[in-house]
């Protein structure tokens, strides 16, 4: 993985217009939409680099940036989404760090199954607690404020690679078969990830 790609993948964010009160509840700004593209300077070349966009186009959009993530998040860890710091602070006083990471995970699938008031809380909680990136925060808070989003393909694959990440940061998490909205949310994601490309596949 390219050193300092997800820093710059995080600084495209502040080039789409948004409305937020605070980090966990940001929607779009007037009439844009997730393919509105707007003006950036890509100064480390991340978008090229990952071939989202070609070399010497300046304009960037939501869609783009949600591609970038995609691209990024096949082999990325946890850790390189969150505080590291407030991360590592909060595994010490924890007696695993599945509460947090199952956090995201929750979010993920919440939103999947269009729980939107459930995953506005899991999303309060993964950035309070969790400690996950602001940017990050803003463009997830984005997709559930603008629900029209959730169905989008390249949306639903950034849920469902984040839910990936999340449920591979603990080697001990095990479905709650007792809870049946838990169950159905579960078997959403599962059905899926095995739609992903082999691409991704090869990755998980």
């Amino acid at each position: 993985m390219i050193s300092g790609i997800f820093e710059s993948i995080e600084r495209l964010i502040e080039y789409i217009p948004l409305d937020s009160d605070f980090p966990t509840n940001a929607r779009f700004r007037n009439n844009t939409t997730i393919d509105s593209t707007y003006y950036f300077e890509d100064i480390d070349a991340v978008a090229i680099r990952l071939g989202v966009i070609e070399s010497g186009n300046n304009t960037i959009s939501f869609r783009d940036i949600i591609k970038l993530l995609n691209k990024f998040l096949v082999g990325a860890s946890i850790e390189e989404i969150v505080t590291t710091k407030r991360y590592k602070e909060i595994q010490k006083i924890s007696y695993s760090d599945l509460s947090m990471s199952q956090l995201l995970f929750n979010f993920c699938l919440a939103v999947l199954d269009h729980d939107y008031l459930n995953a506005r809380l899991y999303l309060m909680h993964s950035y309070h607690i969790l400690g996950l990136h602001r940017e990050l925060n803003l463009l997830l808070s984005v997709i559930v404020n603008e629900q029209n989003l959730t169905e989008d393909a390249d949306v639903r694959r950034l849920l469902i690679l984040l839910a990936k990440l999340a449920g591979a940061a603990n080697e001990n998490f095990e479905l709650s078969a007792s809870n049946p909205a838990f169950a159905r949310r579960f078997e959403i994601y599962t059905k899926e990830l095995k739609r992903l490309t082999p691409l991704c596949a090869n990755h998980l």
